[in-house]
């Protein structure tokens, strides 16, 4: 009895081992599957995300299609105004524009006075509309008296139509939305600068007419010198740059003319505690520009109309007087109605009396 008892006893051990062993056999089936299934979702959440955010993903594409519409609905508007602005002046025979508030500078946040300079730059493709490349507030020293810059309006109401507040340039015909979108690490105002970054073609065809300066020259008085300001009539504004240097001539900033149009074009302008100076010859720092064309760029320094006297000793520097259309003294209260005796016109500026300055080749033309 007793050997019978302890053999189905050996049995019933037996299989409780192995219905255990099944037991942990499927826990650690379970485990495998779980472990598993969480790296799937993984993958899936991560393809996911990939998906929703992102270059081209559906958000930013999303985004990006709300915001091409909404500008282009908001041309088609300027242009439909525009269209009837012109048929009530026939009528009228008087001048209605479309524009007339313009813009407070002082209201506009940094991103978009950045890119407004960088549009009227031509969006060029070696910089960004970033503090790197602009003096941070180099829109705020194109204004007048009101402080406001000429040429750049606020869009009534009645155009935009959908309560969004907007600002139109009109040297670059270009609209901008006040309030930004954020796309690819990007600050984006205006759907022109938003298909450069996209990576998309602008179908809008810049006038490079407008970017002509057409205004000669005019008297400026520089620390308690008189004469002609570089005269940059005939200039493109989209190939010539003004050079400014800081006192010290260790820092240079490069501030295309086109930033200027239809305003004075600056002398000094001032970046935290540096001051850059475009020209004052009343300390012989001589205005300087650069030209660009067909890959190619060319410096020149401007010379306004002068009479010189040559001392009899070698020593003296030579005295210069800077003189009008009639080679008088511009500064009639300094040196008089007439030039003191021993000054001469330059010959440069004997045959053609409007001529008001000349500029001279600094070096050789070089490749960019």
């Amino acid at each position: 009895m007793l050997g019978k008892s302890s053999t189905k006893d050996v049995e019933k051990e037996k299989s409780i081992q192995i219905h255990l062993i099944r037991i942990n056999s499927n826990k650690g089936i379970t485990l495998v599957a779980l472990a598993v299934t969480i790296i799937v979702l993984l993958i899936l959440a991560g393809i996911s995300i990939a998906t929703l955010s992102g270059e081209n993903s559906i958000i930013e594409k999303a985004i990006w299609a709300a915001f091409s519409q909404e500008m282009t609905n908001l041309r088609e508007q300027i242009e439909i105004k525009q269209i009837q602005n012109s048929a009530e002046m026939i009528n009228a025979e008087n001048d209605k524009p479309i524009f007339t508030t313009n813009v407070i500078t002082t209201n506009l946040p940094k991103s978009l006075k950045m890119e407004i300079l960088y549009v009227r730059e031509n969006m060029p493709a070696n910089k960004e509309p970033t503090k790197e490349y602009y003096i941070e507030n180099l829109l705020d020293y194109l204004v007048d008296d009101t402080n406001t810059v000429k040429g750049i309006y606020y869009v009534p109401e009645e155009v935009a139509g959908d309560g969004s507040a907007y600002i139109y340039d009109e040297l670059t015909d270009t609209e901008f939305k006040i309030k930004s979108i954020r796309l690819r690490g990007k600050t984006i105002h205006s759907y022109k600068y938003g298909c450069r970054v996209m990576g998309v073609e602008n179908e809008y065809n810049l006038d490079e007419s407008k970017y002509l300066m057409n205004q000669e020259s005019e008297v400026v008085t520089v620390n308690g010198e008189k004469y002609y300001a570089p005269n940059l009539k005939g200039f493109n504004g989209l190939t010539t740059a003004a050079e400014y240097y800081s006192d010290d001539d260790s820092k240079t900033v490069e501030v295309s003319i086109s930033l200027h149009m239809n305003q004075q074009v600056l002398n000094k302008i001032e970046d935290g505690a540096t001051t850059y100076t475009w020209y004052d010859y009343a300390n012989k720092r001589w205005a300087n520009i650069k030209t660009t064309a067909n890959g190619y760029e060319a410096w020149w320094v401007w010379i306004p109309r002068y009479a010189y006297k040559i001392e009899s000793d070698a020593v003296s520097e030579i005295q210069v007087i800077y003189v009008d259309s009639e080679g008088k003294p511009l500064d009639k209260e300094k040196y008089g109605e007439n030039l003191p005796e021993g000054y001469t016109v330059h010959p440069a500026f004997t045959t053609d009396k409007e001529l008001r300055g000349i500029w001279v080749s600094k070096y050789k033309t070089s490749q960019k």
